[in-house]
C-alpha cells in the first residue's frame, strides 16, 4: 500500500476542500493510503487571526483517546471552517469533542503539552522541506504535489499525481 502524506491545516477553508476532493477519489486508487499529517498554515509566532495549533495536536490526541482519524477530520473541519467556533480556545475544542472522546484526558494532554515536538516538525517538513506555498498538499516518496496559494488542489490535478506514483 502506497502511502500518501496529505498536509493539512484543520481551520483551512481550501484544506476542507482538498479533504473533499480525497474522499471522493479515494475508492478509485484502492492501493493508496491518504495519511494526515496535520499542520499550520500560520505557525506562531506569525501574526494572524487564529492559530490551529490545537486542532493539529488535538488530532494526534485525539487518535490516542480512540478517535477514528476520518471523524476527527470530519468533525473539525466542520467546526473551525463551517461552524467558526474559537479555534484558540481548549474549551471550544473540548466542547465540539465531547461527544467522542474524553475532553478531561484531551485537556491534560494538551496541558502537558502533548504533541508540541510533532507538530513543530510537521511545519518545519511543510514549509522548510518540501517548501510548501501553501495547503493542502501532498508528499509520496520524492513527488510533490502542493497547493495553489488561496486556492488549494483540484479533483484533476490530485488524480494526475496519484495516476504518475
Amino acid at each position: 500500500m502506497k502511502q500518501v502524506q496529505m498536509y493539512i491545516d484543520f481551520s483551512c477553508p481550501y484544506c476542507l476542500k482538498g479533504y473533499d476532493i480525497v474522499k471522493k477519489v479515494q475508492s478509485d486508487y484502492k492501493d493508496i493510503e491518504f495519511q494526515c499529517v496535520p499542520c499550520e498554515a500560520h505557525p506562531r509566532p506569525e501574526e494572524w487571526h487564529h492559530h490551529s495549533d490545537l486542532l493539529a495536536r488535538g488530532y494526534y490526541i485525539a487518535l490516542d483517546l480512540g478517535m477514528s482519524a476520518s471523524l476527527y477530520q470530519d468533525v473539525m473541519y466542520k467546526a473551525a471552517v463551517t461552524d467558526k467556533i474559537d479555534i484558540d480556545d481548549l474549551q471550544a475544542v473540548k466542547k465540539v469533542l465531547a461527544d467522542y472522546i474524553d475532553v478531561d484526558q484531551f485537556e491534560k494532554a494538551m496541558n502537558d503539552g502533548a504533541y508540541l515536538d510533532e507538530l513543530n516538525t510537521n511545519n518545519q517538513a511543510c514549509w522548510g522541506t518540501y517548501n510548501f506555498f501553501a495547503v493542502p498538499s501532498f508528499v509520496y516518496q520524492d513527488k510533490t504535489l502542493g497547493a495553489i496559494p488561496m486556492e488549494g488542489v483540484y479533483e484533476e490535478g490530485l488524480r494526475e499525481f496519484l495516476d504518475k506514483l
